[in-house]
């Protein structure tokens, strides 16, 4: 709420800073206020010039649009993202996620993901996610050893992780 309001005051102040703005939106959408978060950080992304900054501003305006279940805005700022950095592991994760809930472009989505499991092949987060495009992709015994792996590496107190295991065992009829 403090950073709402003073980032508030400070976009007024420093109108073509992109700083407060970033601020100002990531607190607007921590507080699920993802419209005024959008607001803030189109308006704020318009000042940044340095690629860095505006990585920041397209994956958080990304996960905004997300949550507004503008999915087109999202993967654009998505794409957008990676176009700047395309080794964060992070983004590339939570894009390929987003896009196998929708079953869409699974095969790039293999793609974000692979990626990040070969980068941290221990993080749950990142098996769990890519057990789940091979799952929604199909391949449902590929996906298993993925999610068994997450669980092994800490999954196995994450509900979601437990879910998508239970979603595998049951189509392999493993009751």
């Amino acid at each position: 709420d403090s950073i709402i309001k003073y980032g508030s005051l400070a976009t007024k102040i420093l109108k073509e800073r992109p700083v407060p703005y970033l601020l100002l939106g990531s607190a607007y959408y921590r507080k699920d206020a993802a419209e005024e978060a959008v607001g803030a950080l189109e308006k704020g992304e318009t000042y940044a010039q340095d690629k860095g900054l505006k990585f920041e501003f397209y994956s958080l305006i990304a996960e905004c649009y997300m949550k507004l279940k503008n999915f087109s805005q999202s993967d654009n700022y998505f794409d957008k993202a990676i176009e700047i950095d395309n080794s964060n592991t992070g983004v590339r994760n939570n894009y390929a996620y987003y896009l196998a809930l929708r079953k869409e472009r699974l095969k790039f989505a293999r793609e974000l993901s692979e990626y990040t499991v070969k980068k941290e092949p221990e993080n749950s987060t990142f098996l769990d996610t890519y057990g789940w495009v091979l799952f929604v992709s199909g391949k449902t015994a590929k996906a298993k050893k993925y999610i068994e792996q997450a669980l092994k590496n800490g999954g196995d107190k994450n509900s979601e992780v437990l879910a998508h295991y239970g979603d595998i065992l049951f189509k392999l009829k493993r009751y």
